[in-house]
């Protein structure tokens, strides 16, 4: 890692590159983003493409006038005698133990490693990474599950639905962590149980209702833990 003006940067480049399937108003997309190479990785921009190839060729196009902290933040230097600039930069960064988009690895943050990634690699395989909006389906063909996902994080509302094709479980996710109103629903589509969840736990009031919709029970939580 290296301290530049008072950030830390996972290494001497100022910006990195992922290149993932996704959507883009529900059509397949292949994405690259481009990233701060601090150890967030906050998002710079994102271009979408209808192929693969489309979206290497940009790369290759742009990934060698990456700045360099090395540099003053100029891209590398290439010899005017080199035939492909991409390929003097990709040659760089292997010598560098470094790895370009086209490698079909991510650069991950750091804090992936509470999730259970580990950051020592320090990547993940384009294709066990989810990116957009993502549908899942039971055998019978009715939906099971569908929310959107950044990065292989979940962001934003999902949805649980019980084998019927009725809705079971509507809840929030930040940054692949369940934050924000939850509401469970019975078979028959009534409500049957709804509150508020802080860092994936149970917070503050949960009622509970029975198939008929009467309230049942009223509960208060904190930190997942009922008080009584």
């Amino acid at each position: 890692m290296i301290t530049y003006k008072e950030e830390t940067y996972r290494d001497e480049r100022l910006f990195v590159f992922n290149l993932t399937h996704g959507k883009e108003d529900d059509k397949p997309k292949w994405i690259l983003v481009t990233y701060r190479n601090t150890i967030e990785l906050p998002v710079y921009k994102t271009n979408c493409f209808d192929s693969k190839e489309d979206a290497i060729k940009y790369l290759k196009s742009v990934e060698q006038f990456t700045p360099l902290i090395s540099n003053n933040e100029q891209p590398l230097e290439i010899p005017e005698s080199e035939i492909s600039d991409w390929d003097y930069f990709n040659n760089w960064l292997k010598q560098n133990n470094l790895f370009s988009a086209i490698s079909e690895k991510q650069h991950c943050p750091f804090w992936r490693n509470n999730k259970g990634w580990d950051y020592t690699k320090n990547y993940m395989n384009v294709r066990q990474i989810k990116n957009g909006f993502t549908e899942e389906y039971f055998d019978n063909g009715k939906i099971k599950l569908e929310g959107t996902y950044i990065m292989g994080a979940k962001d934003g509302e999902f949805k649980q639905y019980h084998a019927s094709g009725v809705l079971h479980v509507k809840c929030i996710f930040k940054d692949d962590v369940m934050e924000g109103s939850y509401e469970r629903f019975h078979e028959n589509g009534v409500m049957a149980s709804k509150g508020q969840v802080k860092d994936n736990e149970q917070d503050g009031e949960w009622q509970y209702f029975d198939e008929l919709g009467n309230l049942t029970e009223t509960r208060i939580y904190s930190n997942g833990v009922m008080k009584e």
